[in-house]
């Protein structure tokens, strides 16, 4: 694995980051580093939950209802709800 090597101007924004933020970066350049990927199983799962149900939401044209607005609120309360399912 080869070394990261920082030009001046990201060495010094690098150490204008919290100490917090540049292990929780380092940690993913090595992971990414050590596997190719990062974890993103997860993420990619809560994306076709929200996208899946935003695309229903918009569906149904009912002249009452906003579908824009659902199209916004129905995915987050969704993805609110099962957060806090599998928490």
């Amino acid at each position: 694995m080869k070394p990261i090597v920082f030009t001046a101007t990201s060495a010094r924004q690098w150490s204008k980051l919290s100490p917090d933020i540049r292990r929780r970066i380092d940690a993913r350049l090595t992971e990414f580093a050590m596997t190719g990927t990062t974890n993103t199983g997860w993420v990619f799962i809560a994306a076709v939950l929200a996208t899946t149900s935003a695309m229903l939401v918009e569906g149904p044209k009912i002249p009452q209802l906003d579908d824009d607005l659902l199209m916004q609120v129905v995915p987050m309360a969704l993805l609110t709800l099962a957060a806090r399912v599998l928490r």
